[in-house]
């Protein structure tokens, strides 16, 4: 995977290179702060973060191509577990009606979706750290999470 020339951006400006400085500090710290155990919430922001900032830094071609997908699909992952757990806390809210069948069904019908896609970027994820071959593999992933 190489960097598309179009999108890379110099840094020209002082008030980029500060930015820019800002941000490899902000992404160094997060990475210490993924070395630990992170609470739920804390956890899903430092994801959010990281996509964003390894995104950015990919497209600047100051971490590699494999980083800033890593932390994407993550973000991906993270989000399809968020969404599998609220169609089943719906699910298990909802009485099984006449009136409520195409909605559960719907609701079934895209847990199944999720459940293939987790799977999806599960391997995606594994392939990912084998590359990059993290020296402390982050704790970003929710390992312990159940369908």
């Amino acid at each position: 995977m190489r960097a598309n020339p179009r999108r890379l951006r110099s840094v020209s400006s002082p008030q980029d290179r500060m930015a820019m400085t800002s941000f490899g500090e902000a992404y160094s710290s997060l990475q210490l702060a993924f070395e630990g155990d992170l609470v739920e919430d804390q956890r899903r922001l430092g994801i959010e973060m990281m996509a964003s900032m390894a995104t950015e830094f990919s497209n600047r071609v100051v971490v590699s191509m494999y980083e800033g997908c890593y932390w994407s699909t993550a973000m991906a992952e993270l989000t399809s577990q968020n969404e599998y757990s609220a169609l089943k806390g719906k699910l298990h809210k909802t009485r099984s009606t006449i009136f409520n069948y195409v909605i559960r069904w719907y609701w079934r019908t895209r847990q199944h979706q999720l459940l293939r896609v987790l799977k999806e970027l599960d391997r995606k994820l594994g392939i990912l750290e084998a590359q990059i071959e993290f020296v402390d593999l982050p704790r970003a992933r929710n390992r312990k999470w159940t369908p």
